[in-house]
């Protein structure tokens, strides 16, 4: 097999060919969505297995009502089809005339291909049983689902014939079969999204990936346009070619495949997005179970079914003619048994594109759900529909899918026209928050709320030049839009916390402020050393943004990124994986959209479990995906932890482009927190790769002096423990470590907690005490601080020159290195150097655990025994045991 045939077949060829070599079956059906590549499957088969010759039978929906009509290529010598009797026969001498011997003698049994049989006429169908019952012949089929008209769906339904089903491709073979195509890999972001857009059908993903080509979308990870012998990664500049004459192709050859019935389940999905499965089966019957079985639809949070692969409905669209549609519409059935529903996006646009009168609410409200989906050309559709002037969320709707299009200064003058004239504080607060994210994302301010603050201070001054009185806010929602400015203000926290409280907690007040007060809560309490009460705010943030498609489309990715960095500075790693996860999926839009923001959160989340290589190589990913949109400003902070990530530590080059640098040339960094980080992480990892000077401080120690890091003490341990896991292990750390100490005693939290115990200078220099606490660590889940605790157990052996007891403990860190699946930081790989067995070392230990004796590896080295066994002894030393006898049990 080619090496693409290995990365898209591999997991079915065996079994495969173990439901073949069932002595109790007739063969198999292999069931798999259009362009699946089922029919690719079943020739690497029959090419590489080395079995007997085959005989194809290609069904068609030309023929699936002629009689023997896919059996005809074998019926020529026939002047007159009487029954299936002749049939039988002229296919049996056909069968005989391929037959070939086994190796024992006997006759090896004949394989029928019979290629499309959803569209084999039951006549055909009756005869192939017959051969199947038999025993005359192996049958290899393939379908797109058991639930046609083919007779062979019975026989799978007896046993007779086993089924296996096709899965769609998932993320690694996505990114495999891209990277085989384009020739470099696709960054982990452009891989989600071409899994999104194509379903995992091979033969949609190779055409997607030939139409982005020719249009240019595929570009280097460093920017520059894709080209044969380009950069070794790619991406997307946006989430999809345009529809063009060889998608149009592709897609129509994959409707062939499919039924009457099941291509009209299709095409009304593409029209209108989703439907209730109820719905769709009323509509179009039973074979709607295929779809879902060969993965072309897939189902929704709401309970819906929709199709699996966007850019299919996206090319049916665009080939459905007028009258088509609105016939297929004409058969949606009038009610369906449950409560009434909204009706989908993709419905009402469908509706306003057919010139049906659609209400304005209905419209806004669709027009939000396409853009939380980061759809945005359907989103404009709507959005620029003709409507009421005196309808503000329209206006509102449309100045937001502007400024998401780019078209900034269009969206910030419609925006600014309404904040000045709404008597709605809900639409203002809308608007205030649209503007202040806009602004926050430009860079002109820190953060969402910052800028928040000077919008609603913008809108006050020009009420007051214009002469007039500012409408809709007053109380305490104006009181802490005017306080917002104040957040790096320490003798504000108190007040500015009380009101922050006030908004959150009013079930009144809007949404979208709502969610904004729990983040400045959030990041006070983080100053003040809460984490575990900055989690919580975080968290109900996340649920407001998630029950509401409009915030959700303002502020969603925001609200994602605050939970996770609140998660993790508490210390619950998981919790943060299952957040990113559950952000998966969905809109292959919004995956692009979204590409980098949560490539950086997954980053983070590998790191935070101590798998620095993986969490690198994560982190350069979403760089390349961040270049294209960075909501959040996460790039200059990510840049900095890859470099942190590097083995050695990046250090500053001759000739080179510190990390400082780089992290500086990175853009605009976001709020204070993530730009003390940054900076922060990247001077330490510059200081651990120069020499210093005698008496010059190290880097960490002037960081965290600084006054403005002092105020951020979760932001100071971050740094800190930076400095910890790249230091100089052979440089004195006991002010490191205490330095550890008191950050962590200014936080709460369980992570804070055992940092605290690990760094306690009572239990830093105390081996016994010390591996106490790093069994602790690894008990309650938080391996990276086990890890450097029995680090500095190895290192406190070593220095009493205690030999047996830090191989002991070397043991421990290799099995804590072990779970976390890489080495977390310098400091940690130097400890476990010291136990690195020499190559000749290792030789006479293999020897050893072959059950030789020391004379005979005396001879067979050429050494003396004496020499042999001081190599034993010093490895023995290194392992931790004392004899032979405990070697098998520590060796891997």
């Amino acid at each position: 097999m080619t090496a693409l045939d290995h990365t898209l077949w591999d997991a079915h060829i065996g079994v495969l060919h173990e439901r073949l070599n069932d002595v109790d079956r007739a063969g198999v059906v292999v069931v798999g969505a259009p362009g699946s590549g089922t029919t690719s499957l079943v020739q690497v088969l029959l090419r590489d297995g080395g079995g007997p010759t085959a005989l194809t039978v290609q069904c068609g929906p030309a023929l699936v009502d002629v009689p023997y009509g896919a059996l005809s290529p074998y019926l020529t010598d026939l002047e007159v089809v009487q029954g299936p009797v002749d049939v039988l026969a002229a296919v049996q001498r056909h069968l005989d005339g391929i037959a070939s011997p086994a190796q024992d003698g006997s006759r090896l049994r004949p394989v029928i291909v019979v290629e499309d049989c959803q569209f084999l006429d039951a006549a055909s169908a009756f005869v192939l049983a017959l051969l199947a019952q038999n025993r005359e012949a192996v049958l290899l089929a393939t379908s797109v689902g058991l639930r046609g008209e083919s007779g062979l769906g019975a026989l799978v339904d007896t046993g007779l014939l086993a089924a296996v089903t096709m899965p769609a491709l998932g993320l690694a073979e996505t990114s495999a079969l891209c990277a085989s195509v384009v020739g470099a890999r696709p960054t982990g972001g452009a891989a989600a999204t071409i899994l999104g857009m194509t379903g995992g059908m091979p033969g949609l993903v190779v055409a997607f990936l030939a139409s982005a080509d020719e249009q240019g979308i595929l570009v280097g990870a460093d920017g520059e346009t894709w080209t044969n012998g380009g950069p070794d990664r790619w991406t997307l500049l946006r989430p999809a070619p345009s529809v063009d004459e060889r998608l149009v192709g592709v897609v129509e050859g994959m409707q062939s495949e499919l039924t009457d019935q099941q291509q009209t389940a299709v095409t009304m999905l593409a029209l209108v997005g989703r439907m209730p499965a109820a719905e769709l089966r009323a509509a179009v019957g039973d074979q709607v179970q295929d779809l879902w079985d060969t993965h072309v639809v897939r189902g929704t949070p709401e309970g819906d079914v929709e199709l699996s692969a966007e850019l299919y409905g996206e090319v049916m669209r665009s080939i459905t003619p007028p009258g088509r549609g609105a016939e297929l519409m004409a058969r949606r059935p009038a009610s369906v048994a449950g409560p009434p529903r909204r009706q989908p996006a993709r419905s009402v646009a469908r509706a306003v594109e057919s010139g049906l009168p659609v209400p304005d609410e209905d419209r806004v409200a669709a027009g939000y759900e396409l853009l939380a989906s980061r759809d945005l050309a359907t989103a404009w559709f709507l959005a620029a529909r003709p409507a009421d002037a005196a309808h503000e969320e329209s206006v509102v709707l449309r100045a937001e899918v502007m400024l998401a299009a780019g078209r900034a200064m269009s969206g910030r003058t419609d925006l600014v026209e309404v904040a000045d004239r709404t008597q709605d504080v809900h639409v203002l607060s809308e608007v205030l928050a649209a503007l202040a994210m806009d602004r926050a994302q430009e860079g002109a301010s820190t953060t969402p709320w910052a800028a928040l603050s000077e919008v609603w201070l913008e809108r006050q001054d020009r009420a007051l030049r214009a002469g007039r009185t500012a409408p809709a806010a007053t109380g305490s929602l104006a009181a802490w839009w005017s306080a917002l400015d104040r957040v790096d203000v320490a003798d504000e926290s108190a007040r500015l916390l009380d009101l922050s409280s006030a908004v959150a907690t009013d079930p009144e007040a809007p949404t979208v402020m709502r969610c904004v007060a729990h983040w400045v809560r959030g990041c006070l309490l983080t100053r003040a050393g809460r984490l575990v009460d900055a989690a919580d705010d975080a968290a109900q943030a996340d649920a407001l943004v998630a029950g509401d498609a409009r915030v959700s489309a303002l502020l969603g990715v925001h609200a994602v990124v605050h939970l996770v960095e609140a998660l993790l500075l508490v210390g619950d790693v998981d919790g943060a994986a299952r957040v990113v996860a559950d952000r998966r999926g969905g809109s292959a839009y919004r995956s692009h959209a979204w590409a980098g923001t949560l490539q950086s959160l997954d980053g983070f989340v590998e790191l935070a479990r101590g798998r620095v290589r993986p969490g690198g190589h994560v982190l350069r990913d979403a760089a390349s995906d961040l270049d294209q949109w960075d909501p959040v400003r996460l790039r200059p902070l990510v840049t900095a932890l890859e470099g942190a990530s590097a083995a050695p530590p990046v250090g500053a080059p001759a000739g080179g482009t510190s990390l400082v640098d780089r992290v500086r040339d990175a853009g605009p960094h976001g709020r204070t927190e993530r730009r003390l980080l940054a900076s922060g992480v990247a001077e330490v990892v510059d200081d651990a790769g120069r020499e210093h000077a005698p008496g010059k401080p190290p880097a960490w120690a002037r960081i965290v002096a600084d006054a403005e890091v002092a105020a951020h003490p979760a932001v100071a341990l971050e740094i800190l423990l930076v400095a910890s896991a790249v230091r100089d292990p052979d440089t004195a750390d006991d002010e490191l470590v205490a330095a550890i100490h008191r950050a962590g005693l200014l936080l709460d939290g369980p992570r804070a907690d055992l940092v605290v115990r690990a760094h306690d200078p009572a239990i830093a220099g105390d081996p016994v005490r010390l591996s106490q606490v790093a069994e602790q660590a690894m008990t309650e889940g938080f391996p990276v601080v086990a890890a450097d605790a029995w680090a500095r157990v190895v290192r406190l052996h070593d220095r009493a020159n205690d030999l047996r007891r830090r191989g002991e403990a070397l043991r421990h860190l290799h099995g804590v290195v072990g779970e976390l699946g890489g080495v977390p930081g310098r400091y940690v790989r130097s400890a476990l150097d010291l136990g690195a067995l020499t190559p000749r070392e290792l030789e006479i230990v293999r020897l050893t655990l072959e059950g030789r004796r020391s004379g005979e590896i005396a001879r067979t080295l050429v050494v003396s025994p004496r020499t042999v066994e001081g190599h034993l002894y010093r490895a023995f030393a290194k392992l931790g045991i004392s004899d032979r006898t405990e070697l098998r049990d520590v060796w891997p």
